[in-house]
């Protein structure tokens, strides 16, 4: 079980004041001469295989996910034999990071829970700071995720994504809304499905703050299992607000010689009885005991104010 947060200790001398935090920056790094020679030479030696290596992860994910894809329902749990045979996506996903220049894609499960234990049914991760969020989780464990309605249409993506018994959601739509609650916590409290991994905060972030979450993952009231993605932010910052509404970086990153992440899961949070019946406590205490473990203050900074309602 996951520590409750200190409270911090009061000072006798009032602290400096800080320079507000702002989430949703994006600060590109400043490259020196070798860089740009660098990335010329990757550009033209590993790019060609690297984007092949995207392409080709791409289509043999899209056929797998089709070829399963026949014998599954969006209303039921898959089968055994049906999770056992997607499971390749986990390479498919491995590949594509390759292809995005991440050599290595260290995953730290050492607070998990014991193998005997029953893990916890939903997936917090944050902070959320780019696209290659899911990759990475997809990657890990290959569990069922939330996203937008619109990656439903996506070429090859959202073949996948409909494989992987992903919930759609469209956030302008209070129905769907509701609906994407409703499938939550089916699958939370059900039996037979993959994990659901869940971005609390809602939207992509630089990382140096984690903002509000959102309480759609803790309605349910019951355990989750919190993951911390760490991206390294030189010498490309991944950040999801970056130009081009975050793909830019996006397109830069095969480019590079090398891009750091490093996946942390931590102990599992089991709510005590008031949190489970206060699904923005329960949210809030998670936040906190993620922030401590990442070391970054959090703030009540959010964008759609009117998801919260």
């Amino acid at each position: 079980m996951v520590a409750a947060p200190r409270r911090g200790i009061t000072s006798a001398r009032p602290p400096a004041e800080a320079a507000p935090i702002d989430p949703f920056a994006y600060s590109p790094a400043r490259w020196g001469p070798g860089e740009y020679l660098r990335t010329a030479l990757v550009g033209c030696t590993l790019l060609p295989l690297r984007l092949a290596a995207i392409l080709g992860a791409l289509l043999c994910a899209a056929l797998l996910s089709a070829c399963v894809g026949v014998a599954l329902s969006e209303r039921r749990p898959p089968s055994a034999r049906a999770r056992w045979l997607l499971q390749p996506l986990r390479l498919c996903a491995r590949a594509v990071l390759w292809g995005a220049g991440f050599w290595r894609v260290p995953i730290d499960r050492r607070r998990c829970a014991p193998r005997a234990a029953p893990l916890p049914p939903i997936l917090v991760a944050a902070p959320h700071s780019s696209y290659v969020d899911p990759l990475l989780l997809m990657y890990a464990e290959l569990p069922s995720q939330l996203s937008l309605r619109l990656l439903y249409d996506v070429p090859l993506v959202g073949r996948v994504a409909r494989a992987m018994h992903t919930i759609f959601v469209d956030r302008s739509e209070p129905a769907s809304r509701d609906q994407a609650r409703r499938a939550i916590r089916e699958r939370a409290v059900g039996s037979g499905w993959p994990r659901v991994s869940i971005f609390p905060e809602g939207t992509t972030t630089n990382g140096e703050a984690l903002i509000r979450f959102r309480a759609g993952a803790f309605e349910p009231g019951v355990a989750v299992q919190p993951v911390l993605l760490q991206y390294s932010r030189y010498p490309l910052d991944l950040n999801g607000n970056g130009p081009l509404g975050g793909l830019w970086p996006i397109f830069l990153a095969p480019l590079m010689w090398r891009n750091s992440v490093r996946v942390t899961y931590l102990a599992p949070y089991f709510p005590n009885e008031q949190e489970q019946h206060d699904a923005a406590l329960y949210a809030s205490n998670v936040r906190a005991a993620m922030a401590a473990e990442l070391g970054v203050p959090t703030c009540d900074v959010v964008l759609h104010k009117e998801l919260l309602k």
